[in-house]
């Protein structure tokens, strides 16, 4: 409906998912007939459980990562990767992504400040699809352009799982305009540019905008996305 409203055809889509649910094999055949290429997202959460920011450390949710690195996910991810090999396309496969952000419950600000086990996870969920050759998934680590909170060991640098398990840097950032106080209205521009010129000189990767969006407090969103 939208491609038809707008006019144009989508060649890619974006689709998330949690732990509640397989590898979206039908969904993931479908885009491929229909000439799409999908970012499949994984983030690994349990939905129904409290927001990340609901001040609610103890939630269970801040212990999937820990329940994933002690083997309680082992079927789950072990079937994942089968399927994955199964639909033998290319996947955009982005593995928990905004990690520097607190909104996300896999950030280190719910794991004792430490980096290292998000790390730590990647590396074991990349480690599990190299035992099913999967061969036909493109790794895309994909932090925030903005750290929150701003303290060092939540710098996005200190997620970075190194150049063997990455094949594609994402870039994401948002307009947020003014909703959220000390926050400024921004244009694509004055949020992408930056955040090339940054990670240019940090990464020997390719770069892709993953994904990115406005918000309508502030200033004009048809023209923010017009412009």
């Amino acid at each position: 409906t939208l491609e038809e409203k707008l006019d144009s055809k989508f060649s890619f889509i974006l689709r998330y998912q949690t732990l509640d649910e397989a590898l979206p094999l039908y969904g993931l055949q479908k885009a491929y007939e229909n000439h799409n290429y999908v970012e499949l997202t994984l983030q690994t959460i349990r939905p129904g459980l409290a927001n990340a920011l609901s001040g609610n450390h103890q939630d269970p949710n801040a212990s999937v990562i820990y329940d994933i690195l002690d083997g309680h996910y082992d079927d789950y991810l072990h079937e994942y990767a089968k399927q994955l090999k199964t639909f033998g396309h290319p996947i955009i496969f982005r593995l928990n992504n905004e990690m520097n952000g607190d909104w996300c419950w896999y950030s280190a600000y719910y794991t004792g400040k430490d980096a290292e086990l998000y790390k730590a996870l990647w590396i074991y969920i990349h480690t599990i699809f190299n035992e099913h050759d999967v061969d036909n998934v493109i790794w895309v680590w994909n932090p925030h352009d903005v750290s929150r909170p701003d303290f060092k060991w939540n710098h996005y640098m200190t997620y970075y799982p190194g150049d063997e398990y990455v094949d594609v840097i994402g870039l994401t950032g948002y307009n947020t305009g003014t909703y959220f106080p000390g926050e400024q209205w921004r244009d694509f521009n004055q949020i992408y540019d930056p955040l090339y010129n940054e990670y240019l000189g940090l990464f020997p990767k390719p770069f892709m905008i993953s994904e990115f969006g406005s918000n309508s407090v502030g200033g004009n969103k048809v023209q923010w996305i017009n412009t």
